[in-house]
């Protein structure tokens, strides 16, 4: 397993683990620190930016912006976990260098199209992912004290760097 897989499953994994531990009544609660979303949205956030990777991968365009807003997604958590699985198991055989292009919308009529290839895509959703981990640990923490999430869940890995030499 490459540097990369093995950090977007590391990603995954972190993510597995907090769902494995929440109750499933609580995955799909309305926040109101998240504003009435819930953790099952963020979660099905993330998972729909690795779904659009992964589904962009035959047509050798990726588009973060036709994500398919699953609610099944967001409310039923052995769903998720599942969903989880399949994007671990599918993630990992990736040919990383297989290049690509971006499918980035600026409003109706403006369309960009970036090239990009796997390595990179994943590269962004990993810090995509971490980002809103971040916020699912404040809703955890928050509201969900009794789960424990480890120290880096939800942190940059430059920021655990940076904490480190500090």
């Amino acid at each position: 397993m490459s540097q990369l897989a093995h950090r977007v499953d590391g990603v995954l994994s972190d993510l597995d683990d907090l769902l494995q531990q929440l109750p499933a009544p609580a995955y799909a609660e309305p926040l109101s620190v998240f504003s009435g979303s819930s953790l099952g949205q963020h979660v099905r956030h993330v998972l729909e930016f690795f779904q659009c990777l992964t589904a962009g991968l035959a047509t050798g365009e990726v588009d973060y912006d036709a994500r398919q807003r699953d609610r099944q997604l967001e409310q039923n958590l052995d769903y998720a976990r599942q969903t989880l699985h399949r994007l671990r198991s599918m993630l990992n055989k990736l040919d990383a260098e297989k290049p690509l292009r971006l499918r980035q919308s600026y409003g109706i009529e403006s369309v960009l199209l970036v090239p990009t290839n796997v390595s990179r895509e994943l590269v962004y959703n990993i810090e995509h992912a971490v980002h809103h981990m971040a916020l699912v640990r404040i809703g955890v923490q928050l509201y969900h004290p009794a789960i424990q999430l480890p120290q880096h869940f939800g942190v940059a890995h430059s920021t655990l760097i940076h904490k480190q030499t500090a």
